[in-house]
This record gives C-alpha cells, sequence and structure tokens, in this order.
C-alpha cells in the first residue's frame, strides 16, 4: 500500500542529502589554507566585499554568485547571523 506524499517525503529527503553532500564538497575544497586564498579571489571579483551599484545588472549577479558559494558553503545563513556577527565583531578595525 502506497502513502499519498510518501514519494514527496523521499524526494525531499533526496534534495536534503544531495544539498548536504554539494555543502560537504564545497567545504572540503575551499575551507583550507589554499581554498581561502582561492574563495577570496572569487569573493572579489564577485565584489563580496565592496558596495555594489544596484542599477549595474553586471555587479548585482556577480554579487549574487558570492552571496550564492557563501550559503552553499553553510557559512551564510539565516540560522547563523549571530555566529556571524560574532565572528566578524572580534576583528580589529584598520585606520
Amino acid at each position: 500500500m502506497s502513502y499519498p506524499g510518501l514519494h514527496i517525503l523521499k524526494q525531499r529527503q533526496d534534495m536534503q542529502q544531495q544539498e548536504k553532500h554539494l555543502r560537504d564538497a564545497y567545504r572540503a575544497v575551499f575551507l583550507n589554507d589554499l581554498g581561502r586564498e582561492v574563495l577570496d579571489d572569487i569573493l572579489r571579483h564577485c565584489s563580496y566585499w565592496s558596495t555594489i551599484d544596484p542599477a549595474d545588472e553586471g555587479q548585482v549577479a556577480l554579487g549574487n554568485l558570492g552571496k550564492l558559494i557563501m550559503a552553499k558553503l553553510g557559512i551564510v545563513s539565516d540560522e547563523n547571523t549571530i555566529s556571524i556577527l560574532q565572528a566578524l565583531s572580534g576583528i580589529a578595525p584598520t585606520d
């Protein structure tokens, strides 16, 4: 006997497993010394660390790509904004 919606639940579980696998792959690639260097370069090309002109569609697209990469890494998400703020607040300002 098949239950309605069971296949949807299975699909959702499969998608969650695939997302976790991909997040782990991103982290394995980027969260080491060499990977962080490459990630910083990519994010700089995406204007991740800069102000983006909202009228410039190219800048907006690159900025969104940077956000997507950080989300895929599991670094930036709604669930860890406080942790991000705590980590960033420990950085001394530059003069």
